[in-house]
């Protein structure tokens, strides 16, 4: 999103740039020929973060001010729902940032009621894994299989012959 449409010219795009260019994904008017015919968007993360990509999220209940308010996305929600575009919201459940206030209470103190909810690891700890085929997971920095770009390339062009057709909006 970071890169689609910035509205109020901060440099950033954001969810109100999305909400002014819908027209050009989708008017609404099948067959008009005036847009893109995109009936789908998979959104990267909005939630409030302090990184660039917003993968290390520090709030899921908000929007990262960045992108604009929760408001500015249920606007987008609305207007995209009466054009017949459908979101995906790429939601980072499975970690969260080493400021949200969970992490830092739990790094801070082992007794914490949030403790269990990270992982931890010491100097002995193997963080290679291997999947169940034999072969290694690609899942650390640098490792092997098919790049990010690649990967989402792939996935464009899988989805592309459905029945959906998704526009990735990069970050």
């Amino acid at each position: 999103m970071n890169s689609f449409y910035d509205s109020n010219g901060d440099g950033h795009g954001d969810l109100k740039g999305i909400a002014q260019k819908l027209d050009y994904l989708n008017d609404g008017r099948p067959h008009s020929g005036q847009d893109r015919g995109i009936s789908g968007v998979w959104m990267m993360p909005i939630n409030a973060s302090p990184s660039y990509h917003k993968y290390d999220v520090t709030d899921y209940y908000q929007v990262d001010p960045e992108y604009g308010t929760l408001n500015d996305f249920r606007s987008l929600m609305k207007e995209a729902d009466r054009k017949g575009v459908k979101f995906i919201m790429d939601l980072v459940i499975n970690h969260s940032s080493s400021e949200h206030p969970w992490f830092k209470e739990a790094s801070a103190d082992p007794n914490s009621k949030y403790r269990d909810y990270y992982i931890w690891a010491d100097g002995n700890t193997v963080v290679a894994e291997t999947g169940s085929w034999g072969n290694d997971s690609g899942l650390r920095l640098g490792g092997g299989g098919v790049s990010v770009r690649e990967g989402a390339k792939q996935r464009e062009a899988v989805q592309e012959r459905g029945p959906v057709r998704l526009f990735f909006v990069p970050i």
